[in-house]
């Protein structure tokens, strides 16, 4: 069974965005994205990081996306 994560933003209007993991992928993806908490952090949100955290954060969630290729 496939995952699927959404969230949604009210910055410039309403906007909702869905990503699908295969199941196969899950925990190599979860693994891959606790990497990127900072220490003490229970969870990424990039609501919640700073300006250069998140430009650091963008190419890491890149890479991620790339493993389930």
């Amino acid at each position: 069974m496939d995952t699927v994560f959404i969230d949604e933003s009210k910055t410039r209007g309403y906007t909702v965005a869905a990503a699908t993991v295969s199941h196969r992928d899950i925990q190599k993806l979860r693994r891959e994205v606790a990497k990127l908490r900072k220490s003490g952090q229970a969870r990424v949100h990039m609501v919640k990081e700073g300006g250069e955290w998140k430009s650091r954060i963008a190419p890491l969630i890149e890479d991620v996306q790339d493993l389930s290729r």
